[in-house]
């Protein structure tokens, strides 16, 4: 993700850009591991994982972007 990241600010974005849209990727993944914690979602293993998973996926791809 890192080299996708530097790929786009160097043709597309510029680096702010990037980094500003990469921190709202990865706050956006933050946000769904805290909703995979909340209580009423853990009692369900299957959505608890699944919410788990997708957060994890989307915080990696953010927080390779400013990498």
């Amino acid at each position: 993700m890192p080299l996708v990241g530097a790929w786009v600010a160097d043709q597309y974005w510029g680096r702010f850009r990037t980094i500003f849209s990469s921190i709202a990727c990865a706050l956006v993944g933050h946000t769904i591991l805290i909703i995979s914690a909340i209580p009423p979602v853990i009692a369900k293993p299957g959505g608890s994982i699944a919410c788990f998973a997708i957060g994890l996926v989307i915080m990696g791809i953010g927080t390779g972007g400013f990498k």
